[in-house]
């Protein structure tokens, strides 16, 4: 179907192999397993089989035919169609790089997958001439070719001149049609063509006279044409008139049909609205059932609130009894504190006392030694007088008896009167001496009892100062732990505390922007379809980017209005060329359409930028005056590179803003000027006017779709932040727990400060005893060692 052998012109005719492309709805090329056909027009040469030795998919030597005039080859997706095609290419001359593969030795079977079956692959072409069989081999050698004519090795020049006895020429390759092609030249504009129809035809000789003849026509075209557009001026008035009969008698056909279409719309709403109602009873009955399992959920969770609530009133209870049992020890350590208060005055009283006591005392062994030595010093004299006495007895002894005279005898008496005095003197003395040291032993003993009870009182405070000096350090340390804990529970609050804050202004933030994203989406309505198709339009260009470089992207892309109410004018300025791909040069466009073709994507519009002709701005056209401006100046350009293809598409077009102005301008001035009003209508240059409002608005969407894909990413983005901070906002009973934390923290840290008070209050006291004891540890080292300095 479709096939034109006119359009593949030859000197001579001797075989035409054509892949048949199918068409379908939507412009895309049919799968690779259509049928391969083969169509042999007989002049003097015709092709009876084909032999195949290690090529591509064929292993060892297969043997394909015979050919009949008209062969047909068909067979399932990988079945070896392109390889049979391939074949036929190779031993008729054909290059490697069309061939599929990148070097020869990959035309060996297996060497494609690393395993080559050979050295060497061949394909022999067995032709019959004027009854004549020649046999055209080409053989796979190393890393090039061998080829052979009847068995005899020739080089490729005289291997080309037997193929073009048989009317094939290698360089034109004007004995093969390969899918896409026909497609491919019935693409091609004219100025591609005539190149080819030349060679073909010999007509280059005629070139001089067909462009003489073609400038006379040009002029008789334009003649043509303006009387043309004088008709169609014509043409249009009587059809204007005409649509307007049309319209009115249109207009009484929609008035009776609108009075028709109201009542059905009456019934309509009628109708929904009773299926309104059916859904909505049903959907209440849901609510309602709904609302009973809640409600029992609701009577579960209360009766554990109620069990929660009595364990919070007995931890209350309990709470308040601690406290109770707090107040009564605070009350038994005040009056500890008074009995304290009472036991240390007698304990200064009895300090006072046992200084009295001490000097008491000192002065008593003072006394004591001083009798001591006098008693000594009588116990001497008296020792002297014992032995002066026994000197004397034995005097008296040794003489006899001694008479003494009244003299002597007197003084006798006298001495012994005196002596007994003074021994009773002594006498007295020594037993008041005796008294006074059993009295001052007695004394002593009792103070040194005294002073055994002080030491042991002094040891009891020593060790208390020694047990407070411990608990001072434990509290300390637990004041510090819980100090630490204490700052890191507040951080923990306040940051939880302010993340509940933020998190509710965000939730506000963000339910603004998702009603604000929500609007441009609802105003960019898409179906499936068209997303479907903009998707797969995003993909090709993905496809030709990567495939080769110079590939700008579409025009719809590259550029946009500057002003969104210039983007209707844009459109109708740019018009068919909205979808075409800007390439730098021909060359990358062939490269695209060639992997287009290969892919079987479709049919895709270039804009080689090299080989555009483009009108140079006419600077005069900005100086029009009024709201008239050149359209190209209305243009933002996303890449100043494809500036050339815009300035192509939009040419020299007058934008402006009326309908009167844009017709003053258009048809009151002697050179022809395209004009586009800010609502799409154009007046040409040769006098017709163009409208069509709804269409264009359609088309100016595609400027839309380029955000839309942002907007759908920031939706979900909004989305997925809104759940993650209500999912934050349940944290309030985690809130609360810590809170709760923070005041059980701060009243035992308020007790365990009260602690440390009282035991420092504690120690003064206990200093003050060890310095009443005449202790050597001193209230200033206690003061220094304990950190205690308020006096």
């Amino acid at each position: 179907p479709g096939y034109q052998p006119s359009c593949l012109t030859a000197a001579s005719w001797w075989r035409c192999v054509c892949y048949f492309s199918r068409r379908t709805e939507t412009g895309e090329q049919g799968n690779r397993s259509d049928p391969v056909v083969i169509r042999v027009r007989s002049s003097m040469s015709l092709l009876k089989s084909l032999e195949v030795e290690n090529f591509k998919s064929y292993r060892g030597r297969q043997v394909i035919g015979p050919f009949s005039p008209f062969t047909a080859v068909i067979g399932p997706n990988g079945s070896g169609k392109s390889n049979l095609m391939d074949a036929i290419s190779f031993v008729f001359g054909e290059k490697t790089s069309h061939l599929r593969v990148k070097t020869v030795k990959e035309l060996i079977h297996g060497a494609q997958v690393g395993h080559p079956v050979s050295d060497r692959a061949s394909v022999t072409a067995v032709c019959q001439k004027d009854g004549e069989e020649v046999r055209f081999t080409r053989t796979v050698v190393g890393s090039g070719t061998v080829y052979t004519v009847n068995k005899k090795t020739v080089g490729k020049e005289e291997y080309a001149l037997a193929l073009d006895d048989l009317g094939l020429n290698m360089k034109a390759r004007n004995f093969l049609v390969f899918q896409g092609e026909v497609e491919s030249m019935a693409m091609r504009d004219p100025r591609e063509l005539t190149p080819l129809f030349e060679e073909i035809s010999g007509s280059g000789e005629l070139a001089a006279e067909f462009e003489n003849r073609r400038k006379a026509m040009m002029q008789l075209e334009s003649e043509v044409q303006q009387k043309m557009e004088k008709r169609k001026a014509l043409a249009a008035e009587r059809k204007t008139a005409k649509v307007e009969s049309e319209e009115a008698e249109k207009v009484q056909k929609l008035e009776k049909l609108l009075e028709y279409r109201v009542v059905e719309l009456e019934l309509f709403k009628l109708y929904h609205l009773d299926k309104e109602i059916d859904e909505s009873r049903r959907k209440r009955q849901s609510v309602e059932q709904e609302l009973n399992r809640t409600r029992s959920r609701q009577q579960i969770i209360d009766k554990i609130m109620a069990e929660k609530k009595s364990e919070v009133a007995k931890l209350q209870r309990e709470r308040s009894t601690w406290e109770k049992k707090i107040r009564s020890k605070e009350s038994e350590r005040s009056k500890l504190s008074l009995e304290h208060g009472k036991a240390k005055q007698e304990r200064d009283h009895i300090g006072k006392r046992l200084e009295k006591e001490r000097k008491k005392l000192d002065q008593l062994v003072k006394a004591k030694e001083s009798h001591d030595l006098e008693v000594n010093s009588l116990q001497s004299e008296l020792e002297n007088l014992e032995e002066q006495a026994g000197v004397y007895e034995r005097e008296v002894s040794g003489r006899g008896t001694i008479e003494l005279s009244q003299e002597e005898l007197r003084e006798y008496r006298r001495l012994k009167d005196m002596s007994s005095k003074q021994v009773s003197a002594v006498k007295e003395r020594l037993d008041k001496l005796r008294r006074v040291e059993q009295s001052d032993e007695a004394a002593a003993r009792h103070h040194k009892s005294m002073k055994q009870g002080l030491e042991e009182q002094r040891k009891n405070v020593l060790d208390k100062v020694q047990e407070l000096e411990k608990r001072v350090g434990r509290l300390n340390e637990y004041l510090s732990e819980n100090r630490k804990t204490l700052e890191e529970q507040e951080r923990q609050y306040q940051e939880l505390e302010n993340n509940q804050t933020t998190s509710a202004d965000r939730l506000n933030d963000i339910s603004t922007e998702l009603v604000e994203v929500e609007g441009v989406l609802s105003d960019f309505h898409m179906s499936s379809h068209q997303e479907e198709k903009r998707r797969k339009r995003a993909d090709i260009l993905s496809a030709l980017q990567s495939v080769t470089q110079g590939v700008y992207g579409r025009v719809y892309e590259l550029c946009e209005a500057k002003h969104h109410r210039h983007m209707i004018a844009l459109v109708r300025s740019i018009g068919r060329h909205l979808d075409d791909i800007v390439v730098d040069n021909a060359d990358t466009a062939k490269t695209c359409i060639k992997y287009l073709r290969d892919q079987a994507l479709g049919v895709e519009h270039f804009l080689p930028m090299a080989d555009l002709s483009v009108k140079p701005v006419d600077e005069r056209l900005r100086n029009l005056g009024g709201t008239a401006k050149l359209l190209i100046d209305c243009v933002k350009l996303h890449n100043p590179e494809v500036k050339k293809a815009i300035q192509f598409c939009v040419g020299n077009d007058i934008l402006c803003e009326s309908v009167d102005e844009a017709r003053d301008i258009a048809y009151k001035s002697r050179e022809g000027r395209t004009v586009i009003t800010l609502e799409g209508i154009v007046f040409h240059e040769f006098g017709g006017v163009s409208a069509g409002f709804s269409e264009l608005k359609k088309k100016a969407k595609r400027w839309d779709e380029k955000n839309i894909d942002d907007v759908r990413q920031q939706r979900e983005q909004l989305v997925s932040e809104m759940k993650r901070l209500k999912k934050d906002r349940t944290r309030d009973a985690e809130l609360l727990t810590l809170k709760t934390k923070l005041e059980a923290f701060r009243q035992r840290q308020s007790y365990c400060e009260h602690d440390i008070k009282v035991t420092w209050d504690d120690v003064p006291e206990c200093g003050t005893v060890c310095a009443g004891m005449a202790s050597p540890v001193s209230w200033t080292s206690l003061q220094w060692v304990y950190g205690y300095r308020d006096t």
